[in-house]
Order: structure tokens, then sequence, then C-alpha cells
């Protein structure tokens, strides 16, 4: 019941004008759930929530934790985007472009962002842009810390000229 109501929600978000839905998956992760039970207890309900706006061109998949499936989801899932944390996961970004040919969004340390310098912020830029490819998008790779300053928000989109 509880997908069935956020695939509604999704459905009349999507019929007002959102450009598609950003659906955080937790549970795909060691130490949380095997891939047996993922597959079994909470897989058909997050593509349940995606097929109902499958036809939304930024549906985005935030694959959430350090010891998350990735691979599970490189193929047959209606998303634009998968967003993980490259850093945490320790996973490097040109093996997730081996995998998966869609939009790759991440490449900054959410982790320890609120102490990268504008230097940091450009490598880390440019090092996830070439492993990714022109199929990319710059994000942290989760959300940065709630305490952040305005000057640390900002310091990212002064790096990128924005």
């Amino acid at each position: 019941m509880i997908a069935k109501s956020e695939a509604n929600h999704a459905r009349r978000a999507v019929a007002a004008g959102a450009a598609g839905v950003f659906i955080a998956i937790a549970n795909a992760q060691d130490g949380i759930m095997t891939q047996a039970d993922y597959a079994k207890f909470s897989e058909p309900f997050d593509r349940l929530l995606l097929e109902a706006v499958r036809s939304a061109p930024l549906n985005v998949l935030h694959l959430h934790g350090d010891k998350v499936y990735l691979d599970r989801f490189y193929k047959g899932w209606p998303a634009f985007a998968i967003n993980y944390s490259m850093h945490g996961t320790g996973v490097p970004m040109a093996k997730v472009r081996a995998g998966y040919s869609g939009v790759i969004m991440g490449g900054i340390d959410e982790v320890n962002y609120r102490k990268l310098t504008p230097a940091d912020l450009e490598k880390q830029w440019t090092d996830a842009s070439q492993a990714a490819g022109k199929k990319f998008i710059l994000t942290p790779g989760c959300s940065v810390p709630n305490d952040s300053s305005d000057e640390e928000l900002s310091r990212l989109a002064s790096v990128l000229g924005a």
C-alpha cells in the first residue's frame, strides 16, 4: 500500500510539472539486506514507484550507503541517472562507467565537503568527469553536512563559475 501511494504521489507530481523523482534506496547494501532479501522484499516496490513515472525525463536513483550493491542497478531500471558516493563506497567512477551506460551523478566527497579547498573540489570534479565521460553530472555523493556554512556551500559554485 505504501509503494502504491508513493507511485500515485509521483504520478501526480510529474503530471503537475515535475521532471521526475529522486528515489533514495538505502537498504540495497551489505549489512542491511542480502541481495536476495532486497530482490524479494524491496526491489519490487522500488520498481513500482519508478515504473509509475517511467516517461519522466529525470528520474534519479540515489544509491545510498557505503556497501551498496551498485551493479544491481546498472540495467533495467527506468531512471535517467544513478547518484552514488564514490568516496564512501570506494568504487571508482570508471568502474561504475564500465558497467553503466546512463548518466552518473557524483564525484564530490560529501563526508569531507566542509574541509575541501577550491583546489580539492576542482580536482574531484576533473577526476570524476574524466572517469565518467560525457554522461556525467557533478554532485556530492550524498547530502553534505547539514550544518555547512553558506561560505562552504558556495565554494563549489564558485569553483564551477556559477
